[in-house]
């Protein structure tokens, strides 16, 4: 139980990463572009949110497997074929793209309250854009940042049908396990046990993110100069 515990922690881990290296790029455009961009750009990164979550994961079973799509092209362009498909890479691939908008949404939303003249105040004052950026800008879009990543880790923590069509039997997940110990043998009760550790980790997650940054306090900063 433990090793399967540190896989889904560390799985969730990796799937917070990939939607954080995505999501803070896409986020950051959505406040510079044109609002009629700024509505394309919001359509495409919605669109998951209108998809039925098991038409995704079996799109994911075409594209990721060995003959699939992706690793076609990556034959014909040379790189040849990649493990993609019943392991945990396609597992992070499927849960990544279903839960990138849960990143995007709230540093989204937390960007677009940034009072941009405090970028420029900092450069009147000699910094240069790239320094302005990393000690004005990205310090004030941490509660979003931190809203979405913590958003992300935890609901990766509690996927069962992505895990249980990308992965395989031996980089199952805690939701597969404890349907396999109520399924197969009945266990609820030892289930429950299990459903009621991963309850306290998600609320210890919970309550260190309140405790890193307070996004009241820090929306409030952004957008003190208007």
């Amino acid at each position: 139980v433990r090793n399967i515990f540190i896989r889904t922690l560390r799985t969730g881990a990796i799937v917070t990463l990939v939607c954080l290296v995505l999501a803070y790029p896409y986020a950051y455009w959505l406040t510079v572009v044109s609002p009629r961009t700024r509505a394309l750009l919001l359509v495409v990164v919605l669109i998951p949110f209108w998809t039925s979550l098991m038409v995704r994961t079996f799109a994911w079973q075409i594209l990721l497997r060995d003959q699939g799509v992706i690793n076609d092209f990556l034959a014909y362009v040379g790189i040849g074929r990649l493990p993609l498909y019943k392991n945990i890479v396609g597992v992070t691939i499927g849960i990544a793209h279903i839960l990138l908008p849960f990143a995007v949404m709230p540093m989204y939303g937390t960007m677009s309250g940034i009072d941009r003249r405090l970028l420029l105040a900092a450069e009147s004052l000699g910094a240069h854009p790239a320094v302005a950026f990393l000690r004005v800008y990205v310090p004030l879009s941490l509660p979003g940042v931190v809203a979405g990543i913590t958003m992300v880790f935890v609901l990766s923590l509690g996927f069962f049908v992505t895990p249980q069509l990308l992965g395989s039997p031996t980089d199952s997940l805690i939701s597969q396990y404890m349907y396999q110990r109520v399924d197969k043998l009945g266990e609820t009760g030892f289930a429950g046990a299990i459903g009621f550790g991963l309850l306290w980790i998600t609320l210890g997650i919970l309550a260190l993110a309140n405790r890193v940054v307070r996004p009241d306090q820090a929306y409030v900063a952004g957008t003190a100069v208007q």
